[in-house]
């Protein structure tokens, strides 16, 4: 069996704990983020895994974890955009700033960890996965905002599949339905 390079973000919860926990005990190198440094803290003390704090909101942070992740070496065959968070409510009572937060997690975030790692991804002919949502394809009321997002990475994922295709990077977003995590049960 293959042991490959594995980065996920959003690894301290939901589907990108469990993410993080079996493809960790099928050897591979998982190394993973959380922008909450209490769960990066927790994330390493598990074997085999290497955490670190990833702000998708802050192109800051963004810069600084790339610096660390060519800093370490590491040759990156998978990255897992699995970061995310959810708004839910009437359209007339979500306020801009949280639509902000939503569409930089969700979408700007991940497109801009995703293009600075591009050298590494080419370099491996990787592969680039987004997690979206059954939402990104069926917009629900109360949480049209979340779809919208999730639409706006399905169509990026779509257009991203087409121009890494000559560098033979496989791009691909996974649309699950609901999944009982903490980005639903709150």
């Amino acid at each position: 069996m293959n042991s490959w390079n594995i980065l996920i973000t959003g690894g301290s919860r939901g589907i990108g704990s469990e993410l993080v926990k079996y493809l960790s005990k099928q050897g591979n190198n998982v190394i993973t983020t959380s922008r909450d440094q209490n769960a990066v803290e927790q994330l390493i003390r598990i074997p085999h895994i290497i955490a670190h704090q990833l702000d998708l909101t802050s192109s800051d942070s963004i810069a600084e974890f790339v610096k660390w992740f060519n800093e370490q070496g590491i040759k990156l065959d998978i990255l897992i955009n699995n970061a995310g968070m959810s708004i839910m409510g009437s359209v007339e009572f979500i306020s801009y700033e949280d639509r902000l937060k939503l569409f930089q997690t969700n979408v700007l975030g991940p497109i801009e960890l995703t293009r600075k790692l591009l050298p590494n991804l080419i370099e491996r002919k990787g592969k680039v996965v987004f997690i979206s949502s059954d939402e990104g394809l069926i917009t629900l009321p109360y949480s049209i905002d979340y779809g919208a997002s999730k639409h706006a990475i399905d169509a990026y994922t779509e257009g991203l599949e087409f121009e890494l295709r000559k560098l033979e990077i496989n791009v691909i977003s996974i649309n699950p339905g609901v999944v009982k995590t903490s980005l639903i049960m709150k």
